[in-house]
């Protein structure tokens, strides 16, 4: 039946002679009528109602006709085996054939869109080469005009302080701030100052005790009064 199928949709797109198509109908429409039957008669003993008298119903002498029919088909169907099998395996070459001849077409498009985009980067390259060739040509005629820019080229301005210490955001300090060491120092200093108005530094006197230089006032007494 698949066979028959199959050559029946080829005859309904014209792809085979007319010889034998009008047996190869009639047996595709019998087979259909066939299982029309054979499906009616199933959905009859299925069904639940008892007054249907299916043994002396219309449809099992149909499909006992169907039958003999094709026991009578069955020699010419023998002979038309080979046909339809020779037109099988030529109808499926001719599709391998469109399916290679497809392949091969996308793959010459392909090549030929690369080769198109190879050509447009070829051309844009030695567009860029004529561009740095201008440039590199009015840049020379630049220096020879006046050559001090040749010596401000090849001096580059150094970076700045800020620059190569790279610490971002930082609050603004003072200068001594900036220096742990000098911080320090400065803080000790002011330290010294402070308690040398609290304590006198002793200080070494040559020969003997003549005084103090700034004198003894009468009138401040240091001492405490015992009670």
């Amino acid at each position: 039946s698949s066979g028959i199928n199959a050559e029946y949709g080829g005859r309904q797109q014209g792809t085979f002679s007319h010889t034998g198509h009008s047996y190869i109908e009639a047996k595709y429409k019998l087979n259909l009528l066939y299982c029309l039957n054979i499906g009616f008669y199933l959905k009859l003993q299925s069904s639940a109602d008892k007054n249907v008298d299916i043994k002396n119903h219309p449809v099992i002498q149909r499909i006992v006709d169907l039958r003999k029919i094709f026991k009578t088909c069955a020699k010419t169907d023998f002979t038309l085996e080979k046909e339809i099998e020779h037109l099988l395996n030529v109808k499926q070459a001719s599709q391998e054939e469109e399916k290679e001849t497809d392949r091969k077409r996308k793959m010459s498009s392909e090549n030929s869109g690369e080769e198109k985009d190879d050509i447009y980067l070829k051309q844009l390259k030695i567009s860029e080469d004529k561009k740095r060739k201008k440039k590199k040509k009015k840049g020379i005629e630049v220096l020879a005009e006046d050559p001090t820019l040749m010596e401000d080229d090849e001096e580059k301005r150094g970076i700045t302080f800020k620059i190569m210490k790279n610490k971002g955001l930082m609050p603004h300090r003072k200068k001594e701030q900036r220096n742990p060491r000098v911080k320090h120092r400065k803080k000790f200093d002011k330290a010294l100052k402070k308690r040398r108005s609290q304590v006198p530094d002793i200080r070494d006197h040559e020969g003997t005790y003549g005084g103090e230089k700034g004198g003894i006032k009468s009138n401040l007494t240091k001492g405490i009064k015992l009670k």
